[in-house]
């Protein structure tokens, strides 16, 4: 699909390095004879060895939190409205960090 909108419509914000290197990316992102597909990948290992996209993780937040899929999951099976739900969501939440010796102001 981004190839596509590469070649269509010269999209030029995409992070797949095949696609980056690819003949219609290079042609979309060519001014004035300068290569900037290559200086875009450039910024964009730069980026990747520096870690900047490392997200912090907290003991007791496990990933893909399950009171937030149950919370979406309770109001699309209509058992709560979305209000609730996100009550219910964030006092289980606040439960698990509390167990995990996170404090937390509320």
């Amino acid at each position: 699909m981004l190839a596509r909108i590469v070649r269509e419509h010269g999209y030029p914000s995409v992070c797949r390095r095949s696609i980056i290197n690819s003949e219609p990316f290079k042609q979309a992102l060519t001014f004035n004879g300068q290569d900037v597909a290559s200086l875009y990948l450039q910024v964009l290992e730069l980026g990747g060895r520096s870690g900047y996209m490392k997200y912090r993780h907290r003991a007791g937040l496990p990933a893909g939190r399950r009171e937030d899929q149950q919370g979406d999951r309770a109001h699309r099976d209509s058992q709560q409205d979305p209000a609730a739900a996100m009550r219910q969501a964030q006092a289980e939440a606040l439960q698990d960090l509390r167990q995990a010796g996170v404090r937390v102001d509320e």
